[in-house]
C-alpha cells in the first residue's frame, strides 16, 4: 500500500520507497534480537534449573549464558527506548525553536 503512494511522487518517490523499506527492515531486525535473546535466555534458564540436581558443572555455565542473553535483551531495549525518547525531545525543543 505505501509502495503505490510513494510511486505517485515524481523524482524522488523512488528514494522514499528505498528509506521506508531500509527503516522497516532495521526495525525488524532489532525485533528479531530481542525476540530471540529473550526466548533463547528463557530456554537456558529453564534446561540450567534442570541440570543444577544432575550435572551441576553444566548447569552453571548454562545460568551465566542465560544471565548474559537476558542482560542483552534489556540493554537493548533500553538503547531503543533512549533514542525514542531523545528523538521525541529533540522534535520538541526544535518546535521550540521555530516558534520564536
Amino acid at each position: 500500500c505505501l509502495d503505490q503512494i510513494t510511486e505517485c511522487i515524481p523524482g524522488v518517490g523512488c528514494i522514499v520507497d528505498e528509506m521506508t523499506d531500509v527503516f522497516t527492515g532495521l526495525v525488524k531486525a532489532v525485533v528479531c534480537a530481542i525476540t530471540c535473546m529473550c526466548a533463547f535466555s528463557s530456554f537456558i534458564f529453564v534446561a540450567g534449573v534442570m541440570w543444577v540436581v544432575m550435572r551441576p558443572l553444566v548447569a552453571i555455565p548454562l545460568l551465566i549464558f542465560g544471565f548474559c542473553f537476558c542482560g542483552g535483551a534489556g540493554y537493548l531495549m533500553h538503547t531503543c527506548r533512549k533514542k525514542k525518547e531523545k528523538e521525541a525531545g529533540m522534535g520538541s525543543q526544535q518546535e521550540l525553536l521555530d516558534d520564536k
